[in-house]
């Protein structure tokens, strides 16, 4: 520094190709490029272009003291700068609390920096921390009364966001976003919320003149699969199948197939997360369930021996009636010779 105070005119150019040596001075269009991100950074940045312009035309009192100013502000932006982090994904079952994580690199106090959740769009947003406090008057309806920033270790910029009751419109993508004065940076994660459906029903297809069954499960997160197997846990393919959202926006999948030659077939429904819920239906020996059709059957058989029974029965009652008749007519008659006698 010694040097910028030395008269001379050649040394003074020998400030100036000292300067213009800085990496960040190398090209006048860095100034406009690297550091506009950050306001300190920036300045400094047009500081030393400045100073590389006017070379000797700048008194040296004031070149010293520009070298002093920008060295400061430099500094200072190195110090502030900061990298937002958080993890890739989070799992949360359907109603439960979660946790999304969030924290500044390096630890720094972030009391009064501007730290906002948001999906998919800046505004409105999940959840707004700016001013020192907390800010709700552009939050998204659906996070109403159900998020808060959790601000006990704020002073080690670690700053997590709790959403309670997380439902399945909750899933998809976050962005904690965070500002300073000088600086600004932004981390995502992945929320993924999770349920397990209802235990598959497995019933005889009576739409069709086919021998089919159906199976059907609802109330899962993510989207199901669903896998038909018989006795001996060789797939069966399914003729037909379809997915679909209910009215809590939770999946419900149907399938059809046609039965197998076997004793057994089961149906089991799971989801990306491994989990899963299976049923096992029993078929009759011959391979064919127990349809309407054999129901009919049955009753073709049943109720023309229940009538032909009923029939034998009042023809016996009749009987039994004629034949007691008969025997009061012989014990009148047996009574008269009696008397005759």
């Amino acid at each position: 520094m010694f040097v910028l105070y030395l008269p001379s005119s050649n040394e003074s150019r020998k400030i100036h190709e000292e300067i213009k040596a800085v990496p960040i001075c190398r090209e006048r269009d860095h100034c406009w490029s690297r550091h506009t991100d950050s306001g300190t950074g920036f300045t400094s940045c047009r500081l030393v272009c400045l100073l590389v312009i006017m070379g000797p035309a700048i008194p040296k009192i004031v070149r010293f003291f520009g070298l002093f100013i920008l060295c400061s502000m430099f500094e200072g932006s190195l110090s502030v700068r900061f990298t937002v982090s958080s993890t890739t994904s989070v799992v949360a079952a359907l109603g439960s609390d979660v946790l999304l994580p969030c924290h500044l690199i390096p630890e720094m106090n972030a009391e009064k920096m501007e730290i906002r959740w948001f999906k998919p769009t800046y505004q409105p947003y999940v959840h707004l921390y700016i001013n020192g406090k907390d800010d709700y008057t552009a939050q998204m309806p659906q996070f109403a009364n159900r998020t808060e920033l959790l601000k006990d270790n704020i002073t080690r910029g670690i700053f997590p966001l709790k959403i309670r009751n997380v439902t399945a419109q909750d899933s998809g993508e976050y962005y904690c976003f965070v500002e300073s004065t000088e600086h600004h940076g932004k981390a995502t994660v992945q929320l993924q919320v999770t349920a397990v459906g209802s235990l598959p029903v497995i019933s005889p297809n009576t739409y069709t003149s086919n021998d089919t069954a159906f199976c059907v499960s609802c109330g899962w997160l993510p989207e199901p699969s669903l896998i038909w197997t018989d006795t001996q846990g060789i797939r069966v393919i399914s003729s037909m199948e379809n997915v679909y959202k209910d009215k809590k926006s939770l999946y419900c999948i149907f399938s059809i197939i046609s039965l197998p030659d076997s004793s057994n077939i089961t149906c089991t429904v799971s989801n990306s997360i491994s989990q899963m819920n299976q049923s096992c239906w029993r078929i009759r020996e011959t391979g064919l369930p127990v349809t309407c059709r054999d129901l009919y059957s049955r009753y073709i058989v049943f109720w023309p021996c229940l009538a032909a029974l009923i029939v034998c029965i009042g023809c016996l009652c009749h009987q039994s009636k004629e034949l007691r008749n008969k025997n009061e007519e012989i014990k009148q008659l047996l009574a008269a010779l009696g008397n005759l006698n």
